[in-house]
């Protein structure tokens, strides 16, 4: 039993620390999304409809703007920095100087046409104060996480994001408990407040601590470098928010809070599965990175997309059949009339994949302006379907309209991946477009299966079968993402 022990040691210590880095992000990732999921039954059942839509959409307000004022500047241009400067702590105070001063111009702007900017975003003016904090703050912890992630210092980053997850959630517990026995105050605003308080004071430490090291605020040339870089991907970024909130804001516009708290509810039970994908992507990149600069050989990486795919389309399969239950344990039966909406978002999560692995090869190219192309088109086509359908049909369409959206910008990735690749196949392309053919097709069906529960769980069975048939597949693909590694450059 000893020399188990301590050969399973053996074996943790020697992961390569890119690799081990990894892993460890990855878990924190995921436990700080399950905390947020574990909290949900208490808040659903505390909190109305109504104002758990108002406290999603504060989040999607306040992730467009935060996009907006921050200038993307801790995507794009900042890894390229990490490697292309020495002077690391000079570089990150500098830009969170230009960031800052993005954000005074803002908080400056907002209060000269304060009534204005309320009347259009429709949210209170206490949680525009706690928007306008982020977008000051904010940037000093993306930045300062971001440099962890490149330097692979998983311990200080992984400590802080855990610790700082428990805190805002317990306290976002206790602060809502404590509030519901008082009428006179608003539920919304305590929840969003209890679950920002803990990151801003963070924020406030990093953001002084980073400027004292860095020694400098006004750079020209760091501030020419990552505008260069970053305002291509400012509009992906934008547009990119756009497409995943647009639907709450117009749910919100023609359909009232109260179903943006339900559709806001059944979407953060069906994109549960991105738990998993964010975990499967993070892996897939560096071999596809060595692919592509032609280390390996494709058939590898053909092997691991096929199998990795095939995995989280059953994932998502499963969450689409588990959807009732889940419904039970997350939210009241007030959210089981819209259980319908499960199987068109969470096929739609699934689309989110394809066009990740597909923009990953763009990403490599650089070519950031066809992800922009992308990403614009693809908010322009949501936002329109939204429009047209939602005062028709009522917020529903919306699971639909966001299914056919993630549909349509993975094609247009695979179309523009295949033209940067001179029409060369990276990916086995028809049996990753036979697999989401056939997760359409059998999701789709299972609403109907909702109100059979014995027909229901015979497929669950069946399914989760299959998973333990093939799971020495899965398990060989792990180990050769673990053993491998990773490149400090990617």
């Amino acid at each position: 039993m000893l020399n188990q022990i301590k050969t399973l040691r053996n074996k943790i210590i020697n992961i390569p620390r890119q690799a081990k880095a990894t892993i460890i992000f990855i878990l924190a990732s995921l436990i700080t999304r399950g905390l947020s999921i574990i909290s949900t039954p208490i808040f659903t059942r505390i909190m109305s409809t109504f104002e758990i839509g108002e406290v999603n959409i504060f989040n999607s307000w306040n992730n467009l703007i935060y996009l907006i004022v921050g200038l993307s500047l801790s995507s794009g241009s900042f890894n390229i920095a990490m490697k292309e400067f020495d002077d690391r702590d000079g570089y990150i105070s500098s830009i969170l100087g230009l960031s800052s001063i993005s954000a005074i111009l803002f908080i400056i702007i907002y209060f000269l046409f304060e009534d204005t900017f309320l009347n259009f975003i429709d949210i209170s003016n206490f949680l525009v104060y706690i928007i306008l904090l982020n977008v000051l703050l904010k940037p000093s912890m993306n930045f300062w996480m971001m440099r962890q992630r490149y330097e692979y210092k998983y311990k200080k980053m992984s400590i802080m994001t855990i610790i700082s997850s428990i805190l805002s959630v317990g306290l976002g517990v206790f602060c809502v408990i404590y509030a519901s026995k008082n009428t006179n105050l608003s539920l919304a605003n305590v929840r969003v407040l209890s679950m920002n308080i803990i990151p801003l004071i963070i924020s406030i430490y990093l953001f002084i601590t980073l400027i004292i090291r860095g020694k400098e605020i006004i750079n020209i040339k760091y501030w020419k470098f990552a505008l260069k870089l970053s305002i291509p991907l400012i509009f992906h970024s934008i547009s990119k928010q756009i497409l995943d909130v647009s639907d709450r804001i117009m749910i919100q516009h023609f359909d009232g809070l109260d179903k943006v708290g339900i559709y806001s509810i059944i979407y953060t039970l069906s994109s549960v599965s991105l738990l998993v994908w964010s975990a499967i992507n993070r892996s897939i990149i560096p071999y596809l990175f060595d692919v592509l600069s032609e280390k390996i050989k494709k058939n590898k990486l053909k092997k691991i997309v096929n199998t990795l795919i095939s995995f989280y389309a059953i994932t998502c399969f499963l969450l689409i059949l588990f959807a009732p239950e889940l419904i039970s344990i997350l939210a009241t039966d007030v959210y089981l009339d819209a259980i319908y909406l499960v199987p068109p978002i969470a096929t739609g999560i699934f689309f989110t994949a394809l066009y990740n692995i597909y923009a990953n090869i763009l990403l490599f190219y650089k070519k950031t302006k066809m992800i922009m192309f992308t990403s614009i088109s693809a908010a322009l086509i949501n936002v329109i379907l939204n429009f047209l359908f939602i005062p028709k049909f009522g917020y529903i369409t919306a699971a639909y309209t966001t299914l056919f959206t993630f549909v349509i910008l993975s094609i247009m990735n695979y179309y523009l991946s295949k033209i940067i690749h001179n029409g060369e196949k990276i990916y086995d392309d028809n049996f990753l477009f036979g697999i989401s053919i056939v997760l359409i097709s059998v999701s789709m069906p299972v609403i109907l299966l909702y109100d059979y529960n014995v027909l229901r769980y015979i497929i669950i069975f069946i399914t989760l079968l299959l998973i333990i048939i093939k799971r020495n597949d899965l398990l060989n693909i792990i180990k050769e993402l673990i053993s491998d590694n990773y490149d400090e450059t990617l």
